[in-house]
């Protein structure tokens, strides 16, 4: 994994970051304190390299961090990263990971993570888990955006935007899917990014079911049938207070379970997802709409493609 800003190259190796400069002199590697690291990013103006991971911190609890390190891997901030003790004895016990980490075009660091049902760090403030976060600092939408109903264990997401310089919260928002029942059920987040004016993209992967996900359009195009792991695509607005678009892509007639989107780009005027659908053992062949395609349908629906989509920001 690679991420590339201005002078400076981050590469993440297993978990073993090395920095380089562009020339490729320079080298600086390290390896994060933790059990694992997800992903990295870079920003121009500084040179940080920002990292996303968990550590087990105990036998059943994984815990997130989010940090940022100079250009010899020193810390220079942490986010999250609490004690076993200080988590359970705020009865936020739920598994948690850093996932995905990346600089918008507004300068700004971008951050999404998995937790293993509602009661999760991410509830609080990165820097003092004894502070719930407010009403204008976690933005609730509706009941997709809020860990109300949860039974059992659920993987939901949540994503935020924080200072890259020190690493203060800014926004935050969760984001799950309900079931027919207005049970809370799983979203993955694998990829974010954010436009000039802060607007989100996030994709990834979805779980019964997205908001109005029955009768669905996109493009003008009814949805096919749900299946699990479907891919989907979100554009939230800069004030996280609206959906401008969420949808899956499952084409009319079949489905497209198990086919994550694995990466997400925005800016003012365009944004792009890409992924890979993935086929299906035995019947129906999986398929993802297409819009005025090079290629309309998989070459042969028992093999892998790449899938890419590009459109106006809405």
């Amino acid at each position: 994994m690679r991420d590339r800003h201005n002078g400076a190259v981050a590469v993440l190796s297993g978990d073993t970051i090395t920095r380089y400069n562009l020339d490729g002199s320079g080298a600086t590697g390290w390896q994060p304190a933790g059990s694992g690291v997800d992903d990295i990013a870079i920003e121009a103006a500084s040179g940080l390299v920002f990292v996303a991971g968990y550590t087990q911190k105990a036998g059943d609890l994984k815990v997130a961090y989010l940090r940022a390190y100079d250009a010899n891997g020193t810390v220079v901030w942490t986010n999250y990263d609490h004690s076993a003790s200080a988590v359970k004895g705020a009865n936020l016990g739920a598994d948690s990971e850093g996932r995905r980490v990346a600089i918008g075009r507004d300068g700004m660091l971008y951050f999404a993570g998995f937790t293993d049902g509602g009661n999760s760090i991410y509830q609080r403030d990165p820097r003092d888990i004894g502070r719930r976060l407010s009403n204008s600092e976690q933005i609730n939408i509706d009941n997709y955006s809020n860990t109300s109903n949860i039974s059992g264990a659920k993987s939901l997401a949540w994503f935020g935007r924080f200072n890259p310089a020190d690493g203060t919260l800014l926004l935050g928002q969760w984001l799950l899917t309900r079931l027919n029942d207005g049970k809370g059920n799983s979203i993955g987040i694998k990829a974010i990014s954010a436009a000039e004016d802060g607007t989100v993209l996030l994709a990834g992967d979805a779980y019964a079911s997205l908001k109005s996900r029955t009768g669905m359009q996109f493009a003008g195009i009814t949805l096919g049938g749900y299946e699990g792991g479907e891919p989907y695509f979100a554009v939230i607005a800069p004030d996280f207070r609206t959906r401008r678009i969420w949808t899956a892509l499952a084409a009319p007639g079949t489905s497209a379970g198990s086919s994550p989107l694995l990466g997400a780009a925005i800016r003012r005027d365009a944004l792009l997802v890409g992924g890979t659908l993935n086929p299906r053992g035995s019947g129906t062949p999986r398929n993802l709409i297409t819009v005025d395609p090079l290629q309309a349908a998989p070459a042969d629906g028992a093999t892998a493609e790449g899938y890419l989509l590009v459109m106006p920001t809405p």
